[in-house]
């Protein structure tokens, strides 16, 4: 079987993550801690689907798991009725993307309200990232991780970063639809930026993905540890890639 057939037939069984929020909320961040892949491996790995939606396919030539990213919400003169159409046909779980320190979420909340309305049965994970911005100067992340299974916080957190985490589970948690919703705090940093460990809570995240993702999610995922082996890492995923087209 030639290549290109066997990369359409992975990418037509491969399970499609839909990410979900503003720009600069650290979509990329996630996708890149989750498969493994580099800054410009990412960078130059998303294809447009739309005139403003595009879809990562990891690994490229037989994906085991496809991330599809719609513009940033809330942009000016950004209508993003026709990406999210799109999106609604392929994907299979939302992978909601929130600043932990944003309250204005409405937007993105809008979109997840008429997707649930929708598709009730749908899982929902939501991301709330870059935690250190609502940090005191000085401080750095409470260690072990603080937060538990349902990403509440297990440990005392600054005020200001309590408060904006619980007024997003408020309002996410008001949302239509019966299937399960995961929030899981979490902050992806480089390493200049000084904060150990700079993948806080890449572990939380996997386990939310896996425990409400479909299957393949799960199975994408396994041993997609960022600090593993990058030639184990890419075998593996090399593996279920062509497993799923097979």
């Amino acid at each position: 079987v030639a290549d290109s057939d066997i990369a359409a037939k992975a990418a037509r069984a491969a399970p499609i993550v839909w990410l979900l929020g503003k720009v600069q909320s650290g979509k990329s961040s996630i996708v890149r801690a989750l498969t493994g892949a580099t800054e410009a491996e990412i960078g130059s790995g998303f294809k447009a689907c739309t005139a403003t939606a595009r879809v990562f396919d990891f690994p490229a030539d037989a994906p085991a798991i496809r991330f599809l990213d719609t513009r940033g919400l809330a942009e000016a003169g950004y209508d993003p009725a026709a990406d999210i159409a799109v999106a609604e046909q392929h994907a299979h779980l939302i992978l909601v993307v929130m600043k932990a320190a944003d309250v204005a979420q409405g937007a993105v909340l809008d979109v997840v309200r008429a997707a649930r309305a929708r598709h009730p049965e749908w899982p929902v994970i939501v991301a709330q990232t870059c935690l250190h911005e609502a940090y005191p100067a000085g401080a750095g992340h409470a260690l072990p991780y603080a937060f538990d299974d349902a990403g509440m916080p297990a440990a005392d957190l600054p005020g200001d970063l309590a408060r904006t985490l619980a007024w997003q589970r408020a309002h996410c948690a008001a949302l239509p639809g019966a299937g399960p919703m995961r929030f899981v705090p979490l902050d992806f940093t480089g390493e200049a930026d000084g904060f150990e460990p700079s993948l806080y809570g890449l572990d939380a995240l996997r386990a939310a993905l896996v425990d409400v993702a479909p299957a393949a999610i799960a199975g994408a995922l396994a041993g997609g540890d960022a600090t593993g082996s990058a030639r184990g890492r890419r075998a593996h995923q090399h593996i279920l890639g062509y497993a799923a087209a097979a």
